[in-house]
């Protein structure tokens, strides 16, 4: 190794950057002859040079030229680091990943080489069984480095491994404090944010205070694992809240009440620790919502023209509900046939943003609906009050008896109709069950005159002559106050 001998001009005294040098390229020279600089599972940059420069620091630990490459892009994953060319300022994270391990810390390291150099494990995989080989995984270390990085507290009195970094103070007086990705100014707030696959971090602040509040993840991308916790400083420890579950496409997780007193500063650590490949050539963004809010929505109100009457004229029901682009709705109804009584609910639109619809019903059923909102952070509202309308039953169900004809003709309800030009003929409906009974009519001219009985009571006499021919004439014929 060949070494110049003038180091000044650089961000570190001459001394600490000759010392940083030597240990950065001595670690180059241990990676070249393990011979995992060669090969098709050849480390990305980001392991070679920040793993280097990671090692200035175990070499000589008061030299900290390391320093001066703060911060990474915490948002860029590990698995596919795109935030510089060659990653120097990744060491952070393997500082991060490793400190907690004391002495152990460099046989993590030493482990990721050796198993790339023997292809037992490629750039994540290498990492994961190095940290295998210390009783933990990737996806956990990592996420408690997350929390150790944001605040960069150190190792003394109430904070502790896995969430203090001991130099933490230092880096941020030498580069400043971690960026926020977003911020949720107050409870009942959320934050929309996007976060790539392959080990990549978030960070939300949240409310500090008194009062507490809920905190809802919400994974609204097509893939993804999210994990989150809720991390408060109280100014001498930090106290990490876990979310539930790790979430993945379209799930979610709450902290049904996060308390926030006594903390400093509350924040939100996201990390997706989905791993597509063990060293993938990309990796896809993945959006979320946090949110601080449970009220739930208002019960939507359904209307159209469905509902304004209760019979209708053709099987399509028109329906209506909600606000466009104020929240999803999940719309159901339960139907009974003429002869029995209602079924079970059954969901016709799941999570839909629309606000409106047409339902196609059978004959001989009474439908009623029901609608429920769903906001952006999942908190869903009651199944607001049902509305009913029903599609009658045609004639061709009817049983004909006499001098009845069934007939076919445009304008007619379903497009036939039955017609009688004599005396004493009688149409049927048998083990008929209503609250409510309703008859469709032609109206003319010539038209006669019909009985309608409901068993053996007769409901109605009805007159069907007319000034001119009126066609799917709906004639209400009875009410009862219960079931019959």
């Amino acid at each position: 190794m060949v070494l110049r001998n003038d180091y000044s001009g650089f961000p570190s005294s001459p001394q600490a950057s000759l010392n940083a040098t030597v240990a950065h390229e001595f670690n180059h020279s241990i990676q070249f002859g393990y011979g995992a600089l060669h090969g098709s599972n050849r480390p990305d940059y980001v392991f070679i040079e920040g793993g280097a420069t990671w090692m200035e620091d175990e070499v000589f630990d008061t030299a900290n030229d390391n320093y001066h490459f703060l911060w990474p892009a915490f948002a860029e994953s590990m698995g596919d680091y795109d935030g510089s060319v060659y990653g120097y300022e990744y060491w952070v994270t393997f500082r991060g990943l490793t400190e907690r391990f004391g002495g152990g810390a460099e046989q993590i390291m030493q482990d990721f080489w050796e198993a790339t150099s023997k292809n037992t494990g490629d750039n994540l995989t290498a990492m994961q069984t190095a940290l295998a080989n210390r009783g933990t995984t990737l996806a956990d270390v990592f996420h408690e480095y997350a929390i150790a990085v944001k605040f960069n507290r150190p190792c003394v009195s109430g904070y502790a491994y896995p969430y203090c970094l001991r130099e933490g103070p230092a880096y941020v007086a030498t580069r400043g404090a971690t960026n926020f990705d977003g911020v949720i100014g107050s409870a009942g707030g959320s934050y929309v944010g996007t976060i790539e696959d392959n080990y990549s971090i978030n960070w939300i602040r949240l409310p500090a205070g008194s009062a507490a509040y809920p905190v809802k993840l919400i994974n609204a991308g097509a893939g993804g694992q999210l994990r989150g916790s809720v991390v408060c400083d109280t100014g001498s420890t930090l106290r990490a809240a876990a979310l539930p579950a790790v979430v993945g496409s379209g799930a979610s997780t709450q902290l049904a009440a996060f308390d926030p007193s006594g903390c400093v500063s509350v924040v939100g650590v996201i990390t997706n620790q989905a791993q597509t490949a063990a060293n993938p050539s990309t990796s896809e963004t993945r959006s979320y919502l946090l949110s601080t809010d449970a009220s739930a929505p208002s019960a939507p109100v359904l209307a159209g023209a469905g509902f304004s009457r209760p019979f209708q004229t053709q099987k399509e029901i028109e329906l209506s509900w909600g606000t466009e682009g104020s929240a999803d709705y999940d719309i159901r109804h339960r139907n009974a046939p003429h002869d029995a009584t209602f079924g079970n609910f059954i969901t016709w639109m799941a999570h839909t943003p629309s606000i409106e619809g047409i339902f196609t019903g059978r004959v001989g059923r009474t439908y009623c609906f029901s609608a429920r909102a769903i906001d952006a952070a999942l908190n869903v509202s009651e199944y607001g009050a049902e509305k009913c309308t029903a599609v009658p039953v045609n004639n061709t169900t009817l049983k004909h008896k006499g001098p009845w004809a069934k007939k076919k003709g445009k304008g007619y309800f379903l497009g036939t109709f039955s017609l009688s030009s004599a005396n004493g003929g009688s149409l049927v409906l048998p083990n008929v069950q209503a609250k409510r009974l309703a008859i469709v009519v032609t109206k003319c001219p010539r038209c006669g005159t019909i009985k309608v009985y409901f068993g053996k009571k007769l409901l109605r006499t009805v007159r069907l002559a007319a000034s001119s021919v009126k066609k799917k004439q709906i004639v209400h014929l009875a009410t009862f106050d219960a079931l019959r």
